[in-house]
């Protein structure tokens, strides 16, 4: 497993200055001075080493956090407090675009499909993705080489909203393990 180097707490933009405000009194200084980065869609906040991003907003301004986001999923209790999160859907969205030269958040993406994909909402999925469907089904085109069975398991009408097919072209000729083909260290699968 991965060591995250931050938190991610997506909120609604109205919501911004006062939430900056607050955690601003709790110590959290801006990490600005330290790294650069654009203020247009996130304020970062370091304490102690930690980092805790407050998003209300796509790097690429494609779309804003909305309240379907904080009120859509569940919860879960870390160190006795309830935190909500983020719907799945939604979470998959946020992690699309995020493929730079320095850094990629598809192999997250991916390892969510591969523990989430039945519990994908898939019709709003496609509704929130629109005209970037086709980007998404590059992921699902990764997913399909790694685990072509569960890609079976992706509904047909999914395949064809993004241009592609579930079955993948002599699946069960290749028998090695083809996470291991992407990246010799453990990042895919159930030993994450």
């Amino acid at each position: 497993m991965r060591n995250t180097k931050d938190i991610d707490l997506f909120i609604l933009e109205k919501d911004k200055d006062r939430l900056i405000e607050i955690i601003t009194e709790e110590g959290w200084e801006d990490y600005y001075p330290q790294h650069d980065y654009d203020r247009s869609w996130i304020y970062r906040g370091f304490k102690d080493g930690l980092i805790a991003d407050l998003i209300w907003r796509m790097p690429n301004h494609r779309r804003n956090v909305d309240p379907s986001w904080l009120t859509g999923a569940g919860q879960v209790e870390i160190y006795s407090r309830w935190i909500r999160l983020v719907p799945l859907e939604h979470m998959l969205i946020s992690k699309l675009y995020v493929m730079q030269r320095e850094r990629c958040d598809w192999p997250d993406m991916l390892n969510i499909l591969n523990f989430s994909f039945q519990r994908v909402r898939w019709r709003p999925l496609l509704k929130m993705l629109q005209e970037d469907a086709a980007l998404f089904g590059g992921l699902l085109a990764a997913f399909r080489w790694l685990e072509p069975e569960k890609a079976k398991r992706i509904p047909l009408y999914v395949w064809e909203a993004v241009g592609l097919t579930p079955e993948l072209h002599n699946a069960k000729a290749i028998q090695e393990d083809r996470a291991f083909l992407l990246d010799t260290r453990d990042w895919f699968g159930p030993t994450q």
